[in-house]
């Protein structure tokens, strides 16, 4: 028996992820009216898509990365708002920032700052 590569581990979480969401997806109620695209369409698609594509990068074949394993040295001792930690961090206060101004603001505004920024 082979071993899973990270790939594979990764397409399995995905796929239960995908499992629970179309679960929570079958749910949404139709309303009584018939329409085309009733308000359940997207979800579903959304999870299925997920559940395609994790089958894919479960089979995807894995290549080496040259380089994979060697530090940048150059990245960790550029300037600080460079640095690969300091855009996670700014990014995920970008994100909690976009949260609490989604309301006060509204969609439009905030997203357009999200994105501009």
């Amino acid at each position: 028996m082979t071993r899973l590569n990270t790939n594979q581990w990764l397409a399995l979480v995905l796929a239960l992820v995908a499992a629970a969401y179309l679960a929570m997806a079958w749910q949404i109620p139709t309303f009584p009216l018939p329409r085309p695209v009733d308000s359940d369409l997207f979800p579903k698609v959304l999870g299925v898509s997920l559940l395609l594509l994790a089958a894919l990068l479960f089979f995807e074949k894995p290549s080496a990365i040259a380089g994979a394993d060697a530090i940048d040295h150059e990245a960790t001792n550029g300037p600080l708002l460079f640095t690969p930690w300091a855009r996670v961090i700014v990014t995920s206060l970008a994100i909690a920032a976009y949260a609490f101004l989604l309301v006060p603001l509204g969609f439009f505004l905030a997203s357009t700052l999200l994105s501009v920024g």
